[in-house]
């Protein structure tokens, strides 16, 4: 109990102090990770046909580039081409390849069409659609939706008029 007292006055600390710093310390590192990893949400527009979809996308600011899964290129029928391969490392050490790119014209928060171009990842990836790499996120990661649109209609309701009132 003194050693706290002391430590809080700007004296001395101890061990056990110098424990919980850590801990503490290592929490906070955890917490920041996992908000630098969280969910977004961007509408993409399908080129062939002109209708838009939702998708998720993952914000990584580990990851040196962006991914899109060639399931939903080709569900969306995004536009792509061959590139010679490049290999990337996941964060548990296994190596994968892309060899293709593919151009996503999506829309944010400001509703504003933008043209990006995400590497194709082989599918039995784990993530489900997009990763947003750290210079999509610092570029763009503000313009994502915090949360995904729901498909509300919108319509007007007339009140029936009492007796009293016609």
């Amino acid at each position: 109990m003194m050693a706290w007292g002391a430590s809080v006055r700007g004296g001395y600390t101890t061990t056990k102090d110098e424990a919980i710093a850590e801990m503490l310390k290592k929490e906070e590192q955890e917490a920041a990770r996992e908000r630098e990893k969280e969910k977004k949400w961007a509408e993409i527009l399908n080129p062939s046909d002109g209708n838009s979809y939702v998708i998720e996308i993952i914000r990584d600011r580990c990851s040196a580039a962006s991914f899109i899964l060639a399931r939903a290129v080709a569900d969306y029928s995004l536009d792509t081409r061959q590139i010679k391969p490049v290999t990337f490392s996941d964060v548990a050490g296994g190596k994968f390849t892309c060899d293709a790119e593919a151009e996503v014209h999506w829309k944010g928060k400001d509703g504003m069409m933008r043209v990006e171009v995400f590497y194709v990842l082989p599918d039995g990836s784990p993530i489900e659609h997009a990763l947003a790499g750290k210079d999509f996120d610092d570029a763009f990661g503000h313009f994502l939706l915090d949360s995904q649109p729901q498909n509300l209609i919108a319509y007007t309701v007339r009140k029936p008029k009492t007796v009293s009132e016609k």
